[in-house]
């Protein structure tokens, strides 16, 4: 819904480990009246009037969409930073530089391929609903489920691959604004959202096998 932001009493409670900066503090309506006009149904069943086909995606799948650029972006950074640092550092108490360490190896190969992956499902799935609502076409039920579970999928991986990051950054990871520990609280911290939890597994999982999925 909107409303003038004058009309709200935005209350100072977001102190938070992660994604500090967006500012996401609750507010609050006092004996204010919203019309119908300025109301958005979440299932996005009623056409938009404005804004185009973007506005067709209807609430889980334009949540979706802001989860994975997110999670995609932090998780390439991370894996970006770890072999920067791999690199350019050494351990003080280290016989072997973090380059030389086959750990290491395994895990930026392994994970560059998975962030890969996952990036290839997303743009996938999202160009396929793209031409669905340039050409006038309803975004189905199973887009909707698709496009949670992959922005939950990518988040997890995100989380993984910034953890072990800051695993592999030693010491030196610890301290603020060090940006392996940014990358660390910022991925959990937007693991939390409602949009990308487990749920969203279990909800893709009941269509693929053709089960109802009404409460």
């Amino acid at each position: 819904m909107a409303f003038p932001t004058a009309a709200a009493t935005i209350h100072d409670n977001w102190q938070v480990i992660g994604l500090k900066g967006t500012g996401s503090c609750d507010f609050s309506l006092h004996n204010h009246f919203v019309p119908t006009a300025l109301t958005y149904q979440q299932n996005g069943l009623v056409e938009p009037q404005r804004g185009g086909p973007l506005y067709r995606l209807a609430i889980p799948a334009f949540l979706a969409l802001e989860h994975i650029g997110f999670a995609l972006g932090v998780a390439r950074r991370a894996l970006d930073e770890l072999v920067t640092t791999a690199t350019t550092k050494r351990g003080q108490y280290r016989k072997n530089a973090l380059s030389e360490r086959a750990v290491v190896h395994r895990f930026v190969g392994e994970y560059d391929l998975k962030l890969r992956a996952a990036r290839a499902l997303a743009f996938n799935l999202y160009e396929e609903i793209w031409q669905r609502l340039c050409n006038d076409q309803a975004i189905t039920p199973n887009h909707q489920l698709q496009s949670r579970a992959t922005a939950t999928y990518t988040t997890d991986l995100a989380c993984e691959i910034a953890t072990k990051a800051f695993r592999y950054g030693g010491g030196g990871a610890l301290f603020q604004p060090n940006i392996l520990e940014l990358l660390l609280r910022d991925s959990n911290a937007a693991a939390q959202h409602v949009m990308v939890t487990d749920v969203a597994y279990e909800m893709y999982g009941k269509a693929v096998m053709g089960l109802d999925n009404k409460p």
